[in-house]
């Protein structure tokens, strides 16, 4: 209650004066922070974190009540309050005061997934979904609304309206695998046995040519050639790790960072590491502190392997220059004896085991 209170109070004071939004360094910082709270709290269910975070976001619009990041904090406490409720009465007031603020269709879109996958309210969900739905104009946006729709449809036992919004999700954009996957799940199911056989084909065309483009990618990226050994860097206890110290063995460097976690592409990794235990592991980090590293995400059990291989922390400009910037995480990189790249693997797919395999061979037989 003292929360819904605090809410009233916010809104009744922006209600006093004119519309004119502040901004602040302070605020802009304010922005960052829940942002950074959410995704980890998010991707590693660190719900422990989300408590203490909600009380900081609170105090930020007690103290500016009409920032220009307020919509935005709001909706981080909205998607972060519904990792740990369903309370509608403790969700609907965030999410009132997000439209209070911000009516565009893709916000509303944004709340609709939330209320439906997490099963707060699927009425209204539903409700903000046809709201914003003749509104959207980006086509994944478009894509992800016709998949709730059919899902919606599905629920109802109306499998006519199901087909009808899969198949305008899949012309909306058809280069999304989940729409494809679940669109020949709905055929099995109804049994439309032709059409699914159909789609069971342009499934595996996808995939074919993913990994034609995969494999053809990491031989032909700009990255290839780039001199990895005149790199120095430091590790988790500070000290400086000079890559050239490595020169005459492979490497396999790996971008990576706490939000964005690598399910597919670690276990890789740690067999293939067994199987070359003189290719040297390097793992970069662009974006967290080593006492994060160290407490939160060394010590789950399916990272624990990396404390044996090292791990070091480059700027946001040397990540630009080895991997192409923080969109790349999850990048491999094979590089030769030479201390060149020769390989760049962008994230996981399912050749990528063989082909690090096959080359790190090749590698090792080079004199």
């Amino acid at each position: 209650m003292k929360y819904i209170f605090a809410l009233l109070l916010i809104l009744s004071s922006t209600s006093s004066f004119p519309q004119q939004s502040t901004y602040s360094v302070a605020e802009e910082r304010m922005l960052r922070y829940v942002n950074n709270q959410a995704a980890y709290a998010h991707k590693y269910d660190s719900l422990e974190m989300i408590p203490p975070t909600l009380d900081s976001c609170w105090r930020f619009l007690a103290k500016y009540p009409r920032s220009f990041a307020r919509s935005g904090v709001f909706s981080y406490m909205f998607e972060m309050s519904s990792l740990i409720t369903t309370d509608t009465i403790k969700l609907f007031p965030l999410v009132d005061s997000i439209l209070s603020y911000d009516q565009l269709p893709v916000t509303k879109l944004s709340i609709a997934e939330i209320l439906i996958e997490r099963n707060i309210d699927h009425a209204r969900g539903r409700e903000l979904l046809r709201a914003c739905y003749s509104h959207l104009r980006v086509p994944y946006h478009r894509f992800k609304a016709n998949l709730l729709l059919a899902r919606f449809a599905l629920e109802e036992g109306n499998r006519l309206a199901a087909k009808t919004f899969f198949e305008r999700a899949l012309l909306e954009d058809s280069t999304r695998a989940e729409g494809w996957y679940e669109y020949a799940s709905y055929l099995k199911v109804t049994e439309q046995l032709a059409e699914f056989g159909r789609v069971q084909k342009k499934i595996q065309m996808m995939e074919d040519q993913n990994q034609l483009n995969y494999e053809i990618h990491s031989k032909i990226s700009p990255y290839i050639n780039k001199a990895f050994s005149i790199y120095k860097l430091r590790d988790l206890n500070g000290t400086t790790i000079d890559f050239s110290q490595f020169l005459g063995q492979p490497v396999i460097a790996q971008c990576f960072n706490f939000w964005c976690p690598q399910e597919k592409e670690y276990p890789v990794l740690q067999r293939v590491s067994k199987e070359f235990p003189s290719a040297k592991v390097i793992l970069i980090n662009s974006s967290d502190r080593p006492e994060e590293l160290k407490t939160r995400y060394l010590n789950k059990p399916e990272n624990r392997f990396l404390k044996d291989h090292t791990i070091v922390f480059a700027d946001s400009l040397i990540a630009h220059d080895l991997f192409g910037g923080w969109t790349k995480m999850g990048t491999i990189l094979l590089i030769d004896k030479s201390g060149y790249v020769r390989a760049d693997y962008p994230g996981y797919n399912k050749e990528l085991e063989g082909l690090l395999r096959t080359n790190l061979r090749k590698l090792l037989n080079e004199h």
